[in-house]
């Protein structure tokens, strides 16, 4: 069983479609009572929580009581070209970053049955300034607009770090769906010739 916080948004909603495909039982998380149908519509089972549970552990260990595998994806993904309608309340969402993202991870500590944690982050965490190659070991980006996703990475790392629970930070591209937002608007402006073209050379 698996439960996934942010059932309803874009990455949350996909990752409950291909789970359920797999005959995987999936619990989707959403703020939003109207979003219940979006998660029924991917195979998940809807929790509607109220906005403070999501930063309780205690609560969020009830809810995952029946799961091995906690994946969070709850918290909306920034682009820099779009920064007015991805982070309208900024406040919030650096909360959902950091906060809840270690209520989720403690919450794991305190549920025997928890095997798996899942941490969405994003893939320019850890981009250098000089726009140099990088990986998995390259130290966390200074740009304020990712701070968030750094502290929120190492509050889960310090928590689940060397306990018994397999633990990842799953760092998404700018392109990771095809219905995220920026994928629509960018596909929507090379259409109406007003977005730049990617082209892309490997040896």
């Amino acid at each position: 069983n698996v439960f996934v916080a942010g059932g309803a948004g874009t990455l949350g909603r996909n990752i409950i479609q291909k789970l359920h495909v797999k005959g995987h039982k999936v619990y989707g998380m959403t703020q939003t009572p109207k979003n219940q149908s979006i998660i029924e519509a991917s195979g998940g089972i809807p929790v509607v929580v109220q906005r403070s549970d999501i930063f309780d552990a205690d609560l969020l260990s009830n809810l995952t009581k029946d799961c091995q595998v906690v994946i969070n994806a709850i918290s909306p993904l920034p682009i820099e070209s779009f920064i007015e309608e991805s982070d309208k309340d900024p406040k919030s969402n650096q909360r959902l970053r950091t906060d809840a993202a270690e209520a989720l991870a403690s919450s794991c500590l305190k549920n025997p049955s928890i095997k798996a944690y899942i941490q969405q982050s994003l893939v320019w965490t850890a981009r250098p300034s000089d726009f140099s190659q990088f990986d998995e070991t390259t130290r966390t980006s200074s740009n304020p607009l990712y701070k968030d996703f750094a502290k929120g990475e190492n509050l889960v790392s310090q928590k689940l770090n060397g306990k018994p629970i397999n633990s990842a930070i799953l760092r998404l591209p700018i392109l990771y769906s095809s219905d995220s937002k920026f994928t629509q608007k960018l596909m929507s402006g090379i259409q109406q010739q007003k977005a730049p073209l990617f082209f892309i050379f490997s040896k």
